[in-house]
């Protein structure tokens, strides 16, 4: 799995764990639906900032993203 496949798949998990749809996300965040699809599929990496507002709009901190990836990594 590449870094865009695991970020996505991150993303998607968390929106998942929060009740979220794709689109309340991709509101909040700023960004197209498309797009935000595209990032949970590993298609797409999204830039910096457009990780610090999907992390606002999930309510979570940025760096969870990061300790997620860790623990992910690790445990393979």
């Amino acid at each position: 799995m590449n870094e865009a496949e695991l970020f996505g798949r991150l993303v998607r998990a968390t929106r998942k764990d929060r009740k979220l749809s794709l689109g309340q996300v991709a509101e909040k965040a700023n960004t197209g639906v498309k797009h935000l699809g595209r990032i949970e599929r590993g298609e797409k990496l999204p830039s910096f900032e457009l990780i610090v507002a999907l992390a606002r709009a999930l309510n979570v901190s940025p760096s969870t993203f990061n300790a997620l990836a860790r623990a992910t990594m690790s445990s393979k």
